[in-house]
């Protein structure tokens, strides 16, 4: 006795394996036609036709590619954290403060570093001139949060320096 069997193509999801949350990639696969799926869209959801996968929130999800043929391919997808600049909205020139994120081994930068210093691995900011600039905080898995930060003008305290006892 003689049965013919038919072996469906398949192939290995291509593209990248991570994203930082809230941006997009593009995953692939060399087999057209199948629809993608998440394990878990509250962490990464995926176009079910086009593969794009977006970052919901931090963790890891299986990113699937079943075909037509019904035949079933996965691949371990990363979800990278983004964590908000912590720190002051403002201060003056020749002030400094310190800013945080609570994920650590980043790289701060500014837009203006005639207005604002930062130490890159430190977070303190020193005010140099008056304006307002932009605060990056690149994370390790190159993620980006920003943060606004205004360098107001020092003011200084005038009047006389001394004062007699019981006089103002």
């Amino acid at each position: 006795a003689t049965k013919i069997v038919t072996v469906n193509s398949s192939s290995p999801i291509s593209g990248a394996s991570s994203v930082c949350v809230g941006q997009s990639s593009t995953v692939t696969n060399s087999v057209g036609g199948g629809v993608w799926s998440s394990s878990n869209p509250t962490i990464a959801t995926i176009g079910s036709a086009s593969g794009i996968v977006t970052g919901v929130s931090g963790g890891s999800v299986s990113i699937s590619y079943t075909t037509g043929s019904g035949c079933a391919v996965g691949t371990s997808f990363s979800v990278n954290a983004l964590a908000g600049i912590t720190g002051a909205g403002s201060i003056c020139v020749g002030q400094t403060t310190s800013l945080t994120n609570s994920i650590g081994g980043g790289i701060w930068s500014t837009s203006d570093g005639s207005i604002a210093t930062i130490g890159s691995s430190t977070g303190v900011v020193t005010g140099v001139s008056t304006g307002a600039v932009t605060i990056t905080y690149t994370t390790s898995s190159s993620c980006e949060t920003t943060a606004g930060l205004t360098i107001n003008a020092s003011s200084t305290i005038s009047g006389s320096s001394s004062v007699c006892a019981g006089q103002s």
